[in-house]
């Protein structure tokens, strides 16, 4: 491990790593890519007695190397530290390219075939409508949320991918949405780390929201790890103790080493009361 005349090692601890990221806006701060570096450039690290979140920045493997060549300052850096891409703008400067279809993993369940997971939400209203014989509301209404979907190829463009993760009931704040290939995140979640070409979003310390691999080389997807909620739906990954593997739990409904093919609906019966959905049944 390289130590500097300081006799200061490379390795960053975690938590100045969190604070880089989550001031960074979990991205470079110069274009917003999330598979970045730790730079350190007030000062450098050579000079570095310690390591402090207030010198080190984000910067994509593009910059990361300008940076290294001269090409850009540390006086550069420092402005863009000031005012990160992905603060300014939300994470959206990212795009994933497969050019044919990748399988697609779910906790150990593949999804296949143009598979696809909705969440289909039906409401009932006691403010209009209202049979007064029973005081329950005849006017029906439904929400048809994609979660997860695959699209079919193209000639000589990448597959089309959607994924929408929620994780609140209330008010469905995005963990994660990719449209079209092009991913965006949300800059108030707790903590968002890649790790090559992986993904972790974070919630709050410790409680991981969604995971993700992507592996173009492989031509594969992998969700390894999901806890997220919808009104009156639930989709977490859970442990089978017996075999000692991992599955997906569909608002009760466990799957493992299973094979999803075509679309499959999630249904959530909610009745809309003012400010707030409140389950009726599951």
């Amino acid at each position: 491990m390289e130590i500097n005349k300081n006799g200061l090692n490379r390795k960053i601890p975690p938590e100045t790593k969190l604070l880089v990221r989550q001031h960074c806006g979990f991205g470079c701060v110069i274009c917003g890519s999330w598979i970045c570096e730790y730079e350190h450039f007030d000062p450098e690290f050579k000079d570095a007695s310690n390591h402090d979140a207030n010198g080190i920045a984000l910067l994509c493997g593009t910059h990361h190397e300008a940076k290294t060549k001269g090409l850009i300052t540390n006086e550069q850096i420092r402005s863009y530290w000031n005012n990160p891409y992905n603060i300014n703008h939300g994470i959206r400067n990212n795009e994933l390219f497969y050019s044919t279809m990748p399988r697609v993993f779910l906790c150990g369940n593949e999804i296949v075939d143009g598979g696809a997971l909705y969440a289909n939400l039906k409401f009932t209203s006691p403010f209009k409508d209202m049979n007064k014989s029973t005081g329950v509301s005849s006017l029906k209404n439904e929400l048809r949320i994609k979660i997860i979907e695959i699209g079919n190829p193209k000639p000589n463009e990448p597959i089309p991918l959607l994924f929408n993760f929620y994780d609140s009931i209330e008010h469905l704040n995005p963990i994660l949405i990719i449209d079209n290939n092009e991913w965006h995140g949300d800059v108030n979640n707790f903590d968002i780390e890649s790790i090559g070409k992986k993904l972790v979003i974070r919630k709050k310390k410790g409680k991981i929201l969604i995971d993700i691999d992507f592996d173009t080389k492989e031509n594969t997807i992998n969700i390894g790890n999901i806890d997220i909620t919808l009104p009156a739906i639930n989709i977490h990954r859970y442990r089978d103790i017996k075999n000692n593997e991992y599955g997906i739990n569909l608002n009760g409904l466990k799957v493992l080493n299973s094979r999803v093919e075509g679309k499959v609906t999630l249904i959530g019966l909610l009745k809309n009361s003012p400010g707030q959905f409140e389950t009726i049944s599951e």
